[in-house]
């Protein structure tokens, strides 16, 4: 997925898994840390402080269910849920 590297987004493939994506960014309170999208034939999560902006730009470019997006569920037949520390 070419799009996730051009300059709008700046995602790079991460070398051991091409499926993984990521991005340096930075929380709120001034930690850094790394947004990441992982691709899946037609599956993607988006782990990310604002994943509306990434999913609202890849909706742009591709059709993206409407029922599809929000919190995750499930993803590749697993059950999934948030993580706060």
């Amino acid at each position: 997925m070419v799009l996730l590297d051009d300059e709008n987004l700046g995602f790079h493939m991460c070398k051991a898994d091409n499926d993984v994506w990521y991005r340096p960014a930075t929380k709120p309170v001034r930690i850094k840390c790394y947004e990441y999208i992982l691709v899946y034939t037609d599956d993607i999560l988006c782990l990310s402080m604002n994943p509306k902006s990434i999913l609202d730009y890849l909706d742009q470019r591709f059709l993206l269910k409407p029922e599809s997006r929000g919190q995750p569920k499930t993803y590749l037949g697993a059950d999934i849920s948030p993580h706060s520390f």
